[in-house]
């Protein structure tokens, strides 16, 4: 008995053991390109039902999927090709010029170095009709630095959404990266009026966040930095209308600036009403930084081991998954070659504050680097389903990899 207790507390404490080892089932929704790049959700044609947009970074292609709704889900998914974008890494959903038409916002790096509008037909035309969308870019951020992401938000309540992008630099080659936003004009479609307003210099930004984090009623920007000697979790205080092109004071989330931060995630992990950060970190382990003060000044960090049998750290999402109450960690990895998988979850066994959670199978040895895991409930049984992309090893091979996916919940 005395050596059993042991084994279950070392297993606790320090490893993330094993709990449900069958993967889910996983259904495709389009794999014909190379290089799926995560994917962003909305509801894009206005059926209610969330919509997916996608980048295929090898394939220079950018792609709606419309959601046909529950009971089609598991069947591939209609499209339309928005436009072209040459290492396009991120897109995103947003009406930008106001007309009630979701336009598409993409963001590439590679050499290409700018930021894309895919304007969609107006309301009236075939939204679905490829030949209708027109591409062109944001002339100021063209060669500005390699672009990683975007967040469409109204900012300086004038005109129209504005964009919270960041950047990156692959090597001392490219220009220094930035993350900042750029100012809407009154006319969003003349894009030489567009202002770009940088914030702080970056090196790789991961993720980026759009939360009040001080509780005064504004929204700040949150984010990942992977690299360099600005890596960390950040956020920039917003200095309120008045100021709003002007500084913003950056603050270290969790004072960690020694690791390679990944993807990270917002959301109460504890339930004391405070929203947290967790972090999927390179080195060592997941951070799950808890907030501790409502000005957003006071972090204290606790590591959660990583498991057995998986990739290098990619991607982190907070979800219930088992609808009981408590939230669990969805993972994504890259490098994960067989007999590691791609995706798993992570369940507290006893106390979130605990190093060690119990390990539970998603993707099985499936796939090799997967990116955004968004939870999302497709086949309307009333549990979160997992959506994600897997591009092989960066389409090696001329190998597309899986392509876009997502992973049926089994339920309880």
């Amino acid at each position: 008995m005395i050596k059993r207790f042991l084994i279950i507390i070392f297993c606790g404490g320090i490893l993330s053991t094993q709990a449900q080892e069958k993967s889910w089932k996983m259904h495709v929704i389009d794999n014909s390109l190379l290089g799926a790049d995560g994917v962003k959700l909305a509801d894009a044609n206005n059926d209610g039902f969330k919509d997916i947009v996608t980048g295929w970074e090898q394939s220079g292609l950018v792609r709606i999927y419309f959601n046909p709704g529950p009971a089609r889900s598991k069947e591939k998914w209609k499209y339309v090709t928005v436009g072209r974008a040459p290492s396009v890494e991120d897109a995103v959903l947003v009406d930008l010029d106001g007309d009630g038409a979701k336009d598409v916002i993409s963001c590439s790096e590679g050499h290409t170095l700018s930021i894309n509008i895919h304007w969609a037909p107006p309301p009236g035309q075939d939204y679905t009709d490829s030949s209708l969308w027109s591409t062109a870019s944001i002339p100021v951020t063209k060669n500005l630095c390699q672009w990683m992401f975007a967040v469409p938000i109204q900012l300086d309540n004038k005109n129209g959404i504005d964009l919270v992008i960041g950047g990156k630099k692959d090597n001392d080659s490219f220009p220094q990266p930035y993350i900042g936003w750029l100012q809407s004009p009154k006319n969003p479609r003349n894009l030489a009026d567009w202002k770009w307003i940088s914030l702080a210099k970056v090196s790789w930004v991961m993720s980026i966040f759009t939360n009040d984090i001080n509780n005064d009623g504004l929204p700040d920007i949150v984010y990942s930095d992977r690299k360099g000697d600005t890596k960390g979790c950040w956020w920039l205080e917003n200095p309120g209308e008045e100021h709003i092109a002007e500084h913003w004071q950056k603050h270290n989330i969790g004072g960690d600036t020694t690791h390679t931060e990944f993807f990270m995630d917002l959301g109460d992990l504890d339930g004391d009403q405070r929203t947290d950060v967790l972090a999927a970190t390179l080195e060592d382990s997941i951070h799950f930084i808890r907030k501790m003060s409502d000005d957003g000044l006071q972090w204290k960090t606790y590591k959660i081991s990583y498991p057995m049998k998986v990739g290098s750290a990619k991607g982190i999402t907070i979800a219930d998954l088992d609808g009981d109450g408590k939230k669990e960690l969805v993972l994504s990895f890259e490098h994960a070659y067989t007999p590691n998988s791609g995706i798993v979850y992570l369940k507290s066994s006893r106390s979130v504050y605990d190093k060690g959670w119990l390990r539970n199978e998603i993707s099985g040895p499936n796939g090799i680097k997967y990116d955004l895991i968004p939870d999302i409930d497709l086949d309307g049984d009333g549990d979160p389903d997992i959506i994600s992309t897997e591009e092989n090893n960066n389409s090696a091979n001329g190998n597309g990899g899986l392509g876009i996916i997502w992973y049926e919940n089994p339920g309880k």
